[in-house]
């Protein structure tokens, strides 16, 4: 791979001539896994267990016909460059580029070793770029160096190190026995009314017990990742179970609340509407099943 490095900024760009590109990529998407998030959403915080295998794609959705008017003559010496920035290493590299005139891709995919290298599991910045590849006659109104941006969407994927929404503790089989009536029961969840639909704090919105085998095993291993994608979908069912009538008795999610962040989560490219999780909460069978869908839950259960 090659070194890039932007040769001029945005804040003084006088490329009159290339005005009509500059929003160029703002259509552009980023999908973690199978989710494709909202367009507008440039910075995307992770959780530490999500980073462990993620697979990225960008997809670019540039509208070609008018990028190449706009360009006209120029548009052989311009790519549509990817590039990946180390944050260890604080140096943006080239992964791919394609000649705007040749055929563009609809997807472009970074594996999970990819991921892991550039992003160490501690953030990923993706940048997606239309790039002068030569160097250009010095024209009014138009870039002449090598390596010049005409248009760029940088996409960051951060840590998430705050508080953690639940607090997960260990659950021996005398506590299931006696908190749940089974020694095997799974998990057992408990939840103050009206945390999830009230102020948001440093406080977790529930306490959620795990049976102590799971647990071990959530620590390390081979299994390990996959079991807590099988224990979260597990807890926020349970959550959501409990906070039933929270959900149920409120008209609007408050801005900033938990109840605003989880419908944040249970919708695709945007928030789940309030009025389908209500629905949802009604049916512990419909609870589950959106929740096995944005988890990804069969597929963490086939890995085992």
């Amino acid at each position: 791979m090659t070194a890039w490095q932007r040769t001029e900024s945005k804040r003084a760009r006088p490329f009159f001539a290339l005005g009509s590109l500059e929003n160029a990529l703002d259509r552009a998407k980023i999908l973690l896994g199978e989710r494709e998030w909202d367009s507008n959403s440039d910075e995307i915080m992770i959780d530490p267990a999500e980073f462990d295998g993620l697979h990225v794609a960008i997809r670019p959705e540039i509208e070609t016909p008018s990028v190449l008017e706009a360009l006209g003559a120029h548009a052989s010496e311009t790519s549509l460059v990817l590039a990946l920035r180390d944050p260890m290493l604080k140096l943006r590299v080239v992964h791919e580029k394609w000649p705007i005139t040749g055929d563009l891709p609809d997807l472009i995919s970074l594996s999970a070793a990819k991921v892991e290298e550039f992003g160490h599991k501690r953030g990923l910045q993706i940048s997606l770029a239309l790039v002068i590849e030569g160097d250009l006659n010095s024209e009014p109104g138009w870039p002449k160096k090598h390596g010049t941006w005409i248009s760029k969407r940088t996409f960051t994927l951060r840590l998430a190190r705050g508080k953690s929404a639940v607090d997960i503790r260990r659950m021996t089989k005398e506590q299931a026995r006696e908190w749940t009536g089974f020694d095997g029961a799974l998990v057992h969840v408990e939840y103050d009314d009206e945390r999830l639909t009230g102020e948001p704090d440093d406080l977790p919105l529930a306490t959620c017990y795990v049976a102590e085998d799971i647990f071990d095993a959530m620590q390390g291993g081979s299994k390990s990742r996959a079991l807590h994608g099988i224990v979260k979908t597990e807890i926020i069912a349970a959550v959501l179970e409990h906070a039933k009538e929270d959900i149920l008795g409120v008209d609007i999610a408050p801005k900033g609340s938990p109840l605003a962040t989880v419908l944040k989560q249970l919708g695709t490219s945007t928030p789940m509407p309030l009025g389908d999780l209500q629905k949802i909460v009604q049916n512990p069978a419909g609870i589950r099943s959106v929740i096995h869908d944005r988890t990804g839950f069969v597929k963490h259960l086939g890995s085992l």
